[in-house]
Order: C-alpha cells, then structure tokens, then sequence
C-alpha cells in the first residue's frame, strides 16, 4: 500500500514536472459597442376624463384634469412629443340633435405643455427637446355646448421620440 501511495505521488508530480501548460495564455484588447436607443415612460393621473358637469354648470367650463409625468432618454436634439386622443368622440356626448356642439378643449400647466381641441385623431399636448423628466397638468374644459352629469370620455395618451 505504502509503495502504491508512493508511486501516485510520484506520477502526480512527474505530470507537473516539464509538462506543457494545457492552455496558451494571452491578452487582446476587446471593443465592446453598445447602440442606446430611446426610451419612454409615461404615467397619467386616468386614461378616463370623467366631465365634471357640476363644476361647468357654476361658470367653472373645466371638466376635468388629468396629471402627467413623462420621463424620455433621447438623443440630445431628438424631440419627444406627447399626444392625446379621444377614444370616443365627444361631440357624441352632447345633449342631443338641437343642442350645440359639445366642444372639450385641454390647456397643459407645464413646461413644454400646450392647448389645443379634444378629438379623435391625436393632438400634440406636449413636445420637448432632449432627454428628461416633465410633470404637469392636463386641464381640460368646456369650449362650447353642455355635457351630461357624470359623462366619460376614454383617451389615450402617447410619449415617443419620432
């Protein structure tokens, strides 16, 4: 046994003893590349404008605000733009055939926010320039004609950099 041991240890040592290395070891340098393309977040308040009819029927005309937190990483010159679109057209929501058109308009409270009219094609609400955080508000109010009590509207809201 003693013999056995001896002659293992022996042929474990002779195998490290001038024997070539199982592998050849070297260096090169390495070029990693990576494209970062954008990126968009966006959370709103509702994607539901429920017409506030109490608060236009005082003089009020708004019906509705909606917050806004929008986060874009872009090319520093690449534009961001925010859209918002009526899922359901809102002139459907006046009060009947006789009545007047029902008008929703939106003002935004916010850097880069913007005004314009309700409907269902989309309409920029805010647009800027680079990469960023914006938070705001989206105000929305009559512009013409009467709106039923408790009456929604669903919309869509959508950040991208073109």
């Amino acid at each position: 046994m003693r013999l056995d041991r001896w002659l293992v240890a022996a042929c474990c040592a002779g195998m490290g003893l001038g024997a070539a290395p199982a592998f050849a070891q070297s260096s090169q340098a390495l070029t990693i590349g990576a494209a970062i393309g954008p990126a968009t977040s966006l959370r709103v308040s509702s994607s539901i404008l429920i017409l506030d009819a109490a608060a236009a029927a005082t003089g009020s005309r708004v019906v509705g605000r909606i917050d806004i937190d929008a986060r874009a990483r872009a090319r520093s010159a690449a534009e961001v733009v925010l859209t918002v679109e009526a899922l359901q057209d809102p002139g459907s929501l006046g009060g009947g055939p006789d009545a007047e058109p029902l008008v929703i308009g939106f003002d935004g409270e916010g850097a880069g926010l913007v005004a314009g009219i309700l409907s269902v094609t989309p309409h920029v609400v805010g647009r800027w320039v680079g990469s960023g955080v914006r938070q705001g508000q989206v105000v929305f109010a009559l512009r013409s004609g009467g709106v039923a009590s408790g009456a929604t509207v669903p919309l869509r809201f959508v950040l991208s950099v073109p």
